[in-house]
């Protein structure tokens, strides 16, 4: 690959993860698949904010999405190399930010009321 083309690759990445509602989103993603329902109502945004904003991180390659029926499921990317080492240790910051917890347990509630 062209070093210009994965320093590209490697600024996008940077510039998705930077913004607070989508490190939000990868936070919650990092546990389980969810739909954008159930971020909706966790995050209390509406759901075309919440869908502009997963669809930025899975243009970074930050997420991937699976349809099931109606319901479009998203989950973290399998990223290998130095991206995916970021990713690594992105997934083990924040861990006791109360903010995180917080939204965690709103995002299971969501979950709770559409099974």
């Amino acid at each position: 690959m062209c070093i210009f083309t994965y320093m590209k690759k490697t600024i996008y990445f940077f510039k998705a993860i930077s913004d607070s509602t989508r490190f939000k989103l990868f936070k919650l993603l990092q546990e389980q698949t969810y739909c954008v329902c159930e971020l909706t109502e966790a995050m209390e945004l509406s759901q075309p904010t919440i869908s502009r904003q997963l669809k930025i991180l899975e243009d970074a390659g930050i997420i991937e999405y699976k349809r099931n029926g109606q319901r479009v499921e998203y989950s973290l990317s399998q990223i290998n190399g130095e991206l995916g080492d970021i990713i690594k240790t992105l997934t083990k910051t924040e861990e006791n930010n109360p903010e995180i917890i917080k939204l965690r347990e709103k995002v299971k509630k969501a979950c709770e009321k559409k099974s």
